[in-house]
This record gives structure tokens, C-alpha cells and sequence, in this order.
């Protein structure tokens, strides 16, 4: 009956505001209820260390009433209590809410007599008359809560001991708390620096591999280098020996010299576009016509095909997110590469099409074809597919490598279907977009 009465109470609390004086409120409230959020014990279930110390302090004070209650924005909450069937009550209305105004032990021995409870209807109702509370204190010095107790009539003040002995158990529940907090803590610690050994794991393995990458890069690039330098020193060096070289032979030198020196310039271009596309940076992504940026490249191609047929069937309708330069320079090196592996006269194909969502492009050549277990590998810096080693094409082993980079930085993907004797066909596929879309920055 008592308890469903001060339910009752708690939920009618402006009826009584008039008589009765409720508790004010700490100077440092935000910063209290911070600490007592820090702790996590609100609306959490009961548990027996607390239910121990409640219990303790009924046998020792030889009360009916005892709890372990903390002072929330708007209520006082019971993590534990005995002698009530209750969770928790209207702050308006609590005892509690005075005790946390201060350090010291809160005795209330005869609250009809005392005029902040005396129009309580806690009191007037419920018949509580005896209260004694010590605050819940924090490392931090913000009281957060009570250990306390009621009884049904008046009882003398507390002595110095009964003071000291309710301020040691309400240390031990801040113990218990503060150490569950430091529990917490050291978990959270441990699975953060678990994630911070992940993330540096990750990261080194990352490095390594990205330091990998570099020194192949400059092993290949040295090699590759090397072969053109060595033939064209090898001929100046024969012209020099043998000035009285027949003249044909001294032209034969010259041509070769020549041709080595193109070779390592195309090779020392491919080296800087790879540089730059290994780390492929956009400023301004312009939404573009998809279908006469392959146009202007297939016009730029031209010269390229030589004694190939260079056809183009265009049925794409959609723009995309990207730039220009870069994608005509993508369109391009396909053609160009196209060209150098098929045999004369060859026919090369360029298509562009919607699949999906999506923009296709397709380059398919009538050449030499590339072995199923190549077709990834062609992609790697320097690499030459057998089938074309023994041609005399002047690649470098950088179209593709660069390709790929352009086709990532616009958010696609480029792969090689392909049969030996037959041909290949180099297919990309980009992101559609929105037409008048532009984007500066990455």
C-alpha cells in the first residue's frame, strides 16, 4: 500500500509543490550529472554487491528502509534497496536530493519537525519520520548519489561512530564503482591500442609493399632503360672505331641509333605519365560527353593506324565524371597499342555503348591474341605478353599500366578478353553522370 502511494506521489507532484520545500540545486549540476552518466549504473539491474551493503546497513542500524539511490536530472533512481519495492522516485520529492548538497552525513532524526520535510508527503503520507544519508562522492568531488536510510518513527541523531561507519559503506560502493570504472577503462584501453597495433600493422604492411613496389619500379625502369642506351652507345661507338666505315653500313648505324633514341624517349614519357598515374590525382571533375570524347581521340588516333583498318561504332548516350585530357589519353593509348599488335594490315574496332549504369568502352584488335594466364599480368609495369615479345612493336610495357591508372582515378574498371591467333579486346567501364555536374577537389 505504501509503496503503490508514493508512486502515486511522485507522479502527482505539483499538488504538494505548494507546502513542501524541494531540493535546490548544486552549483556544479552539468558537471555532476556528466560524472554520474561517466559511470553507466543508471537503469541498470540490481546487483548483489550493492544488495549486500544495503542489507548490511539494515542489520547494523536496525532499519526497515535502506538503498543505494542516485540523484538524477529529474529523479532518484535505486540501484538497491531494501525494505520498498521501488526503482526509483521524483527528485522533488527525495531526502536524497538535500544530502548531496553536502559532505557530511545527513541526519534528519524527526522530519515532522523539520521544515524542509515536514510537508513532505513522503512524510505526511507514508509516515516516514527518520532520515539518514551519506552522499555518494566521486574522485572528481561531485556527490552523485546516497547510501541512506528510513525508519517509521523518530530516532535519536546519529553517533560519531554510526556517522564514521555509513561514510566508510558509502566509500565502498564509490570503491566498488571507481574500480568497475577503471575496469572499464583498461578494456577500452586495451581493444584502442588493439586497433592502434591493427591499424600500424596495416599501415607497415601498406609501406612495405608500396617500397616493394618502388624498388621493382626502379629495377625495371633501369633495365628498360639500360637495353635502348647500350644499343645507341654500341653504334656511336662503331661509327667512332671504324671512321672509314662504308656508308651504308655508318647509315645502317645511324637508323638503329635513331630508332633507339625514339625508343627511349617514348619509354622516358610512358615513365612520367606512370609516376603521376601511380598516385592518380584529379583537381576538376567535369561531366563530359561520353561519346565525343571517344570521337576527338578516335580523331587524334588516326595517324596511328598506319596500314590498319580503324572502324568506330558509337551508341553511348550519357556523360561522364571526369577529365578530358586524361580520358582521351586513355581512349588513345588502347588504339596505339592496338595497333602495335596486330600484324598489317589488322583491323581495329572501337565501340562505346551503355551497359547499365554504366559507359563501355571496347578496343578489339585482329592481332596476336594474349594467353588466358596473361591476361592480368599485362597490366603489370614492363611486362610483355609472349606472344608479342618476339614482335617488333617498339612497346615499352607502360600503355596498360597507365590505362588502368586513368580508368581508376575516374572510378572504373579495365580488363582484356583475348584468344591467341584471334585478337584482343580491351574493355573499360566507367560510372555514368549527371549531366552539367562539375567538381573541384578530390
Amino acid at each position: 500500500m505504501k509503496v503503490t502511494l508514493l508512486i502515486a506521489l511522485s507522479q502527482n507532484w505539483a499538488y504538494y509543490s505548494i507546502q513542501m520545500i524541494a531540493p535546490s540545486i548544486p552549483e556544479f549540476e552539468v558537471q555532476r550529472l556528466a560524472n554520474l552518466e561517466r559511470y553507466s549504473v543508471l537503469d541498470t539491474p540490481s546487483e548483489v554487491a550493492f544488495e549486500r551493503v544495503v542489507n548490511l546497513v539494515a542489520r547494523l542500524f536496525e532499519v526497515p528502509i535502506a538503498m543505494v539511490s542516485f540523484v538524477d536530472r529529474d529523479r532518484q533512481w535505486f540501484k538497491a534497496c531494501i525494505g520498498i519495492d521501488l526503482r526509483e522516485n521524483t527528485r522533488a520529492l527525495s531526502f536524497c536530493g538535500h544530502t548531496i548538497l553536502t559532505n557530511d552525513v545527513m541526519v534528519v532524526p524527526d522530519a515532522l519537525k523539520d521544515q524542509r520535510f515536514k510537508d513532505n508527503p513522503v512524510v505526511l503520507q507514508l509516515g516516514v519520520r527518520f532520515y539518514a544519508g551519506a552522499s555518494l562522492r566521486t574522485s572528481e568531488g561531485h556527490n552523485i548519489g546516497t547510501l541512506c536510510m528510513y525508519d517509521f518513527k523518530p530516532r535519536p541523531d546519529l553517533t560519531k561512530s554510526q556517522r564514521e561507519t555509513i561514510n566508510d559503506l558509502a566509500a565502498m560502493v564509490m570503491d566498488d564503482l571507481e574500480a568497475r570504472l577503471t575496469a572499464a577503462r583498461a578494456i577500452q584501453a586495451e581493444r584502442s591500442l588493439a586497433e592502434v597495433n591493427l591499424e600500424l600493422a596495416a599501415r607497415l604492411e601498406e609501406l612495405r609493399t608500396l617500397n616493394d613496389a618502388q624498388k621493382r619500379f626502379v629495377a625495371d625502369a633501369s633495365h628498360e632503360l639500360r637495353t635502348p642506351l647500350m644499343l645507341i652507345q654500341g653504334n656511336i661507338d662503331l661509327i667512332l672505331k671504324y671512321p672509314d666505315l662504308d656508308l651504308p653500313e655508318r647509315e645502317t648505324a645511324l637508323v638503329e641509333a635513331k630508332a633507339e633514341t625514339e625508343r627511349l624517349s617514348r619509354l622516358v614519357s610512358d615513365l612520367l605519365h606512370l609516376a603521376r598515374n601511380g598516385s592518380f590525382q584529379i583537381d576538376t571533375y567535369t561531366s563530359l560527353d561520353f561519346a565525343q570524347v571517344v570521337r576527338s581521340s578516335i580523331e587524334e588516333s588516326r595517324s596511328l593506324a598506319h596500314d590498319h583498318s580503324l572502324t568506330l561504332n558509337i551508341t553511348a548516350s550519357g556523360r561522364v565524371l571526369g577529365h578530358a585530357d586524361r580520358l582521351k589519353q586513355l581512349v588513345v593509348l588502347l588504339i596505339d597499342n592496338a595497333c602495335k599488335y596486330t600484324p598489317a594490315p589488322g583491323r581495329v574496332e572501337v565501340s562505346a555503348s551503355n551497359v547499365g549504369d554504366q559507359l563501355e568502352l571496347r578496343v578489339r584488335d585482329s592481332g596476336v591474341g594474349i594467353a588466358d594466364s596473361e591476361l592480368e599480368r599485362v597490366f603489370e609495369r614492363f611486362y610483355r605478353a609472349k606472344s608479342a615479345r618476339g614482335n617488333d612493336t617498339n612497346g615499352t610495357g607502360l600503355g596498360l599500366p597507365i590505362a588502368r591508372a586513368i580508368a581508376t582515378a575516374h572510378g572504373g574498371r579495365i580488363w582484356i578478353e583475348s584468344e591467341i591467333g584471334k585478337g584482343s579486346c580491351v574493355i573499360v567501364r566507367l560510372p555514368r553522370a549527371s549531366a552539367g555536374f562539375e567538381v573541384t577537389g578530390n
